[in-house]
């Protein structure tokens, strides 16, 4: 039986060479469909590498120049910075508030272009870099790779030292990064710095495989020092509060500031 279905299949395959086509044509469309949901349910469901549930970012920026209480720079009694570091501060000890910090190009999400190429022995290495204060880590719950922040914490208070992300290591089999030198820069004038943190990969989003990042200290005295004073927008003030605290009517309570 099957012999003979065979026999008239091969006998009109001249009648059904565009049946067979559209076949070939649906079979791989099907294939590619599939892999590509595939790919995209495995890339999103893999870990963010960090947590944003309970956390604030708070947003200060400057006055415009018409505003009628817009203070001109050389009238100021004290850098932008310095302001947004009190604020800082006294957040940290409002009740509720599991942890604050301070962050320039590190937002969770954050989808700026913001890299340079690290060298690392004989690697290349293009990285997103942020930077951060400390508690960072614990405000967004990035882990190193025993699932501790503690690591990371010392690291970013370390002088010319910096937090790399683990990917780095799995796309180059063998190689410690921990105590290595990393240089960056151009060829003739490098900065030499130390790996003396590495975190798990982190993604930008969702939909978006992990990349190379570098974590760098956000010094609190270039802040006092006028850094930011025009731009003071660029830093973000981050929170985690305690869950039992986070409802609605948090983010509206006026007596922090």
């Amino acid at each position: 039986m099957i012999r003979h279905l065979l026999q008239l299949i091969w006998n009109q395959r001249k009648q059904n060479a565009w049946l067979w086509a559209e076949l070939l044509l649906v079979s791989v469309f099907l294939w590619f469909l599939v892999d590509y949901l595939y790919v995209m349910g495995r890339t999103y469901t893999a870990p963010l590498g960090f947590d944003i549930r309970h956390t604030y970012s708070i947003v200060i920026s400057s006055l415009s120049e018409r505003s009628p209480d817009y203070i001109p720079k050389e009238k100021r009694e004290r850098p932008d910075g310095v302001h947004l570091l009190t604020a800082l501060d006294r957040i940290r000890t409002y009740p509720g508030v599991e942890s604050a910090c301070l962050t320039d190009g590190g937002m969770p999400y954050y989808m700026g272009s913001r890299n340079l190429v690290w060298r690392i022995d004989t690697l290349q290495v293009p990285c997103r870099y942020a930077f951060v204060t400390p508690e960072f880590f614990d405000v967004f719950r990035i882990y190193d790779k025993e699932g501790e922040t503690a690591s990371l914490k010392r690291a970013i208070e370390d002088n010319n030292s910096i937090v790399i992300s683990a990917d780095v290591e799995t796309m180059n089999p063998g190689l410690s990064l921990l105590g290595q030198k990393a240089y960056r820069g151009n060829v003739t004038d490098e900065i030499e710095e130390t790996i003396r943190g590495i975190s798990v990969p982190i993604r930008r989003n969702e939909y978006t495989k992990a990349e190379p990042n570098v974590y760098r200290a956000l010094r609190l005295s270039r802040m006092e020092e006028g850094y930011y004073e025009g731009m003071i927008d660029a830093v973000r003030l981050c929170v985690r509060v305690r869950p039992d605290v986070d409802n609605a009517d948090f983010p509206d309570r006026k007596s922090v500031v």
